[in-house]
């Protein structure tokens, strides 16, 4: 082998590692791209169900008024609004940062969610139509939201973030 053609097969394996570990990262990069969006949909999802599940409780109760208490202790009541709490604040900590690692359709659902709560809350003149409405709306976004992150998820994952 001559000095030129050792040179060449130098440069060429220079070069094929160099493409090899450019487009290895990028993979892996993208991967965890997807993993962070993945993660971040489930969350909301998870969220999501906090709320209607403690909508769905109150407004079990405010239709059981002067029959009997709710069938929570104090402590599962307790319980139950604190994760209503957090899964609300994450909701509205979500739609304020935006279409960061969500989508704009999802951050769009996320507002809409807010205005349907605002209007439940203030249309209502009984507590069981506030409860009903702002259970109603959560389970629209929901759906729409789920649908939104399956398409995404489904169909972007091969593509490159940047």
């Amino acid at each position: 082998m001559t000095f030129p053609e050792f040179g060449a097969s130098v440069g060429v394996a220079f070069i094929t590692a160099a493409v090899t570990v450019w487009l290895t990262r990028r993979q892996a990069f993208s991967e965890k791209w997807w993993e962070r969006k993945a993660e971040a949909y489930s969350e909301i999802l998870k969220a999501l169900a906090h709320m209607a599940q403690h909508q769905w409780v109150e407004l079990a109760e405010a239709n059981r008024v002067g029959m009997s208490d709710s069938d929570d202790g104090p402590d599962e009541k307790a319980a139950r609004v604190a994760r209503y709490e957090t899964a609300r604040l994450h909701i509205e900590h979500v739609t304020a940062i935006g279409a960061f690692i969500i989508s704009a359709e999802v951050v769009g659902h996320l507002r809409l969610l807010e205005s349907d709560f605002n209007r439940a809350l203030h249309d209502s003149s009984r507590v069981e139509d506030f409860f009903k409405g702002s259970l109603d709306a959560i389970h629209k976004a929901t759906a729409a939201i789920r649908e939104s992150a399956n398409k995404e998820l489904h169909h972007g994952w091969s593509r490159w973030p940047i």
